[in-house]
């Protein structure tokens, strides 16, 4: 997974993407948690999130940010965690 910076001094930092019906979630810290939907992207007025949004629009559309995949890679991460603990 390749996570991309925000352009400039952007306050910012895509976590993730979730699926909806018909959209994608973005979910994104700034500083605090806020949601988006990607269809609003190309209208949004705030030039610099939008393009730090679409430099990712590949990534964005394929699931490369998927909560999911977040999800299972925390429990690999805590299985692996577990395992080297009990050796």
């Amino acid at each position: 997974m390749k996570w991309k910076m925000p352009h400039r001094k952007g306050k910012y930092k895509l976590i993730a993407t979730e699926k909806l019906a018909n959209d994608i979630g973005l979910i994104v810290l700034c500083p605090e948690p806020r949601n988006y939907k990607w269809r609003y992207v190309k209208s949004m007025p705030d030039s610099e999130i939008k393009d730090y949004f679409m430099s990712m629009q590949d990534d964005i559309e394929v699931g490369a940010f998927d909560v999911e995949l977040l999800h299972q890679a925390r429990l690999e991460a805590e299985e692996q965690s577990a395992a080297e603990a009990r050796e």
